[in-house]
């Protein structure tokens, strides 16, 4: 998993704007964090990232 480039261990602080690649086998995912919550409630979820490419 990379977060602007670098890669991230598992305390790495994510930030609005940050950018988070994820590599699922050979397909990697590139999301845009929107917005960061404290308690996250299901319908919530859609608005916290958005989706750079698949």
């Amino acid at each position: 998993m990379l977060v602007n480039g670098k890669t991230a261990k598992p305390g790495t602080e994510i930030e609005v704007g940050d950018e988070i690649e994820i590599i699922f086998g050979s397909k990697p995912m590139k999301i845009k964090a929107e917005k960061l919550l404290e308690h996250v409630i299901k319908d919530d979820y859609k608005e916290m990232y958005s989706i750079l490419n698949v």
